[in-house]
């Protein structure tokens, strides 16, 4: 029926912008993008996509722009015990917002 045709039209139009949402969330572009391995020692090895592998013992991490706020919480829960601080710099997000409107920390 026509009408059942729309339904499926507008599940599948909601499910591609669903998709594409998802595809560019924050979180998960870090996931994607850095891998942190076990080095020698304390230390870490950290490969992002396209640069070369560094190692490290303590990283200091400095996140800027509109997805500053949770590109620095996925990073800081890949890094774990790694991270030694930073800076992260973002609008304040407003209370509608997914962070629940909590204001974005900078820390040194």
């Amino acid at each position: 029926s026509m009408e059942g045709s729309v339904i499926s039209m507008i599940r599948d139009a909601k499910y591609i912008f669903d998709s594409a949402v998802d595809s560019v969330a924050p979180e998960l572009l870090v996931r994607n993008s850095i891998k942190i391995s076990k080095a020698e020692g304390e230390g870490c090895v950290i490969q992002a996509a396209g640069l070369r592998a560094v190692s490290a013992r303590l990283v200091r991490l400095l996140a800027i722009g509109k997805a500053s706020l949770r590109m620095a919480r996925a990073a800081e829960g890949l890094l774990g015990e790694h991270l030694d601080g930073g800076i992260v710099i973002a609008q304040r997000p407003s209370s509608s917002s997914a962070d629940g409107g909590a204001r974005p920390a900078a820390a040194a």
